[in-house]
């Protein structure tokens, strides 16, 4: 059975325009959307959705809760259908079709445009990956960022420096020493990454022996590089693929932007997208606009691009993506950069 919730409509397209289905599952308070009936449909068919599991329907401005076998153009798609008498006691035990489910849903890149808002808020980070009073965890930023700034552009690429990505903002050159100091006082944001010159990618803390220390964990045994691997002949891609040291940022409709991860490698057809902290379960075929952040000591400028799914592994956490919109300046220098396989 697939596992996967289905993943939003691409931001724009004619289905978000009119009905916009939303579901809640049960089982582990996933949530998934939005998404058009089709897509809802074949969650359904395939067991990735059951009958008790709640849907959200809305169109305009009018809204409402529904269990799935509530939902007549669902009945059809359902493997197992229940006795009425006990579909009527289950709704009448839920509060009704247009209850809103008490759960804690787990947010998705457009929680804050769903029904998700509608239900309690996951539990705040603990005290030592944020402050107190739940803003960001700025503490390394402010302190390391005037120091980095010191540094001369000529020994940005010293092995005696190295580089974090806190909360989406690079921070860097700086040396261990500075970084220790800093770590006495406070701790790194949970979703921090570290780059030196001599790795191929951001990682995160946890996995860069010389900074697991600043999270409260060993470094794994094993190099994270090593799970890069293409799976399949399908997922190869006709260009050079090549390592790049870049932040993934999600390009919302309102304009905003958040980071979603960093960048395995790139090449001039897609890359792979490496997933740290929450996952957000993409499905094949979901469009994403996408900001990518190449680091300053980086070969190629920073680019915006459209991208579609093509792969996705929740275990390795860890998508394959496709160029679907990148402009003939950008493909150029991906094109020139991925040529040199030498480094």
């Amino acid at each position: 059975m697939n596992d996967r919730l289905p993943a939003r409509l691409p931001p724009g397209s004619a289905t978000q325009t009119q009905t916009q289905w939303y579901v809640v599952r049960l089982k582990d308070s996933g949530f998934g959307g939005p998404l058009n009936l089709e897509t809802l449909k074949t969650a359904v068919e395939t067991g990735t959705l059951a009958w008790t599991d709640i849907a959200y329907v809305e169109t305009g401005a009018v809204g409402q809760w529904k269990r799935l076998f509530e939902i007549e153009s669902l009945r059809a798609a359902l493997p197992t259908l229940p006795e009425p008498g006990r579909m009527k006691k289950f709704t009448e035990r839920a509060g009704g079709q247009t209850a809103a489910p008490k759960l804690a849903a787990v947010p998705s890149p457009a929680s804050a445009e769903s029904p998700a808002r509608r239900t309690p808020a996951p539990s705040a980070p603990s005290a030592a990956a944020a402050p107190a009073n739940g803003k960001p965890n700025t503490v390394w930023a402010d302190h390391l960022a005037p120091i980095a700034a010191k540094v001369p552009r000529a020994e940005w690429s010293s092995p005696r420096y190295w580089y974090l990505l806190l909360d989406g903002k690079e921070v860097g050159p700086i040396q261990l020493a500075q970084i220790d100091a800093i770590s006495r006082t406070a701790r790194p944001p949970a979703s921090a990454y570290g780059w030196h010159v001599s790795m191929k990618r951001w990682k995160p803390l946890g996995d860069i022996p010389e900074l697991s220390k600043y999270v409260g964990k060993a470094a794994r045994p094993t190099d994270p590089d090593a799970s890069l691997v293409i799976e399949t002949a399908s997922q190869k891609r006709k260009s050079n693929r090549k390592s790049l040291v870049a932040a993934v940022f999600q390009i919302q409709p309102s304009g905003k932007t958040e980071m979603i991860g960093v960048c395995g490698d790139v090449s001039p057809d897609g890359f792979q997208l490496l997933q740290h902290g929450r996952v957000v379960d993409y499905l094949a075929g979901t469009r994403l606009d996408l900001e990518i952040r190449v680091s300053k000591t980086g070969a190629v400028p920073a680019f915006r691009v459209s991208a579609v799914v093509k792969w996705f592994n929740p275990v390795k956490k860890i998508a394959g993506l496709e160029f679907v919109q990148l402009d003939a300046v950008d493909r150029k220098l991906l094109e020139r950069f991925t040529s040199d396989l030498r480094k």
